[in-house]
């Protein structure tokens, strides 16, 4: 039989010890501690895998090849191996090894300058042991150190190496780290690649991932999560992961929960939460995080994966919000029908009663409050009308800077909006069409809705532009904003924080944008306020300012 070649024979290959200790302080000095125990991994493993190669033999037992490939360990200087266990069922993928290591040469504690003989073994000896398992069984596996509880001297370590898929199974999610690389490369083997590149994966992923280390610092930002959160890699890697979070949920210790749960062991599964975009937009996320472990098992910090659910959770919201407005729109309609004629004839009946006492006479004066009250329930009668059956719109060419001017004037003697500063920056000339009675009531509403949100004498701010697609117009304010809680709930029937109020001004105000086939959206401003949004389809306006 011809002899193998030098070059090839991995029999051949001597690891001085003395240059082992002089790579790994090298190593760490260069790359710091969590690189050099990955390289020390890998050159273990590939010295395990050389090993395995040496010791196979045409056709030998692969247990024989395991006991032989671990006795080597001590002729290289990395430990004295005492096995207590090897079973093997290759056909089903199964591989159970345990045992000790001891009088282990203390590489990494050498190279960390520790005297400490607690120190855990040296990463280059679980990359060994990992490397010889996976190369003579042919199964991806993982090598897991463990206390020792006594049964090793100073400088050992007990370990047990079983199949990897255990390991995913487990945690529902592939191992990450060394571990996540070992099991993509022989995964893509399988598929008759040459190898797959795991960061390639994580880059181009549409979802954000970021791997995040143990004191909460990004340290891997993919192209995801720039095109998600508007925040280049520059931006974002070095930064602590809670910029990302909402002020409300950081008050709850969101993050302080969700990192309870990883180090009980658990994984966060489709987490819906809120993160917020550079520009302010807060998005709505379906969120996964796991715990990260290096190649020796350690865990370094944990990763996360963002999916931006925004527009699916907006359509559910929808179409749970027509379903109820249908249902609720009927109920209205027939509240109306029957409170309307019998509020009318007591509001009748009053008036004539009033009608016989003098105008300082005590009983004309109850009479009067009685049918100021009926009054407001009429109101809400009417409201109630409104919603149930809104108008269909009959819009005509206006004037929008002339047209929220009149709506100014016709509220400027309320007493809420009298402390407060109404600018109109809106283009002149600016022409859409609308129905002014169906956007009149929108305007009103809110105008008067961010007036009485201020306690402070404040500012309330119109302002509008038109595109080839749409007109936006936008109504801010310099108040305390929209509690978070409610954000997602002000346009729903009966929903107010009023002390008085039907909570159907919102409602009535989106159906009657609809109804122009737009769109009527809020949210809160960074340095405070509240904004909401008019968008409509720039069918029918224009912009007929004089050109140059």
């Amino acid at each position: 039989m011809k002899r193998p070649s030098p070059v090839a024979s991995p029999a051949r290959i001597r690891v001085p010890v003395t240059e082992l200790i002089e790579l790994g302080k090298w190593i760490l000095e260069a790359a710091g501690p969590a690189p050099a125990a990955e390289i020390l991994f890998r050159l273990g493993r590939r010295l395990g895998e050389l090993a395995a190669r040496r010791f196979d033999g045409a056709g030998q037992d692969t247990k024989r090849t395991l006991e032989r490939g671990f006795a080597h360990l001590r002729r290289l200087g990395f430990g004295d191996v005492r096995l207590e266990k090897i079973d093997l069922l290759p056909e089903r993928g199964e591989c159970t090894i345990a045992g000790s290591v001891r009088s282990a040469t203390p590489l990494w504690r050498t190279a960390r300058e520790s005297t400490d003989p607690n120190a855990e073994v040296c990463d280059i000896t679980v990359g060994y042991l990992t490397g010889l398992a996976a190369a003579a069984t042919g199964i991806d596996v993982v090598c897991t150190p463990l206390p020792c509880d006594g049964i090793c001297d100073g400088g050992g370590c007990a370990f047990e190496i079983h199949a990897g898929h255990h390991e995913i199974e487990s945690r529902g999610l592939p191992a990450p780290g060394g571990r996540a690389r070992f099991f993509l490369r022989t995964m893509g083997q399988s598929l008759s690649s040459a190898d797959v590149a795991l960061d390639d994966l994580l880059e181009d992923s549409p979802d954000a991932v970021i791997l995040i280390d143990s004191q909460d610092i990004i340290r891997f930002w993919n192209r995801g999560a720039e095109q998600m959160f508007l925040y280049t890699r520059e931006d974002a890697v070095g930064q602590r992961i809670g910029f990302l979070v909402p002020d409300d949920l950081i008050e709850q210790d969101e993050l302080g929960s969700l990192a309870r749960q990883l180090a009980r062991g658990e994984t966060v599964l489709n987490h819906v939460t809120r993160r917020v975009r550079k520009d302010g937009v807060e998005l709505w996320v379906s969120l996964n995080r796991a715990v990260l472990r290096d190649s020796s098992g350690r865990v370094i910090g944990s990763t996360a994966a963002i999916r931006d659910i925004t527009r699916q959770r907006q359509n559910e919201l929808e179409l749970s919000r027509s379903r109820s407005l249908a249902m609720v729109g009927e109920l209205a309609a027939k509240v109306a029908h029957e409170i309307k004629n019998p509020l009318a004839g007591i509001y009748a009946a009053v008036q004539i009663l009033s009608r016989g006492f003098g105008v300082d006479d005590r009983q004309k004066g109850i009479l009067d409050s009685i049918g100021g009250e009926i009054r407001r329930l009429d109101e809400t009668v009417q409201d109630l009308l409104r919603f149930a059956r809104p108008a269909e719109p009959r819009p005509r060419p206006t004037d929008l800077r002339t047209f929220v001017g009149e709506i100014r004037e016709s509220l400027r003697h309320n007493p809420d909006m009298e402390r407060h500063d109404v600018r109109i920056e809106i283009p002149e000339q600016l022409i859409v069409a609308i129905d002014s009675r169906l956007l009149g009531q929108v305007f009103s509403n809110l105008l008067l809705n961010a007036s009485q949100a201020m306690e402070q004498p404040g500012t309330i701010t119109v302002t509008a532009h038109s595109t080839d697609s749409e007109v936006v117009i936008e109504v801010s304010d310099t108040g305390p904003g929209i509690p978070p809680g409610h954000l997602e709930s002000i346009f729903e029937p009966f929903v107010t924080t009023k002390t008085r109020g039907t909570g159907l001004g919102l409602p009535i105000a989106q159906r009657n944008v609809e109804a122009h086939g737009g769109r009527l959206r809020a949210r809160n401003l960074e340095k405070g306020g509240a904004r909401f949004t008019i968008s409509m389809p720039s069918e029918g306006a224009a912009s007929l300012a004089p050109s140059d």
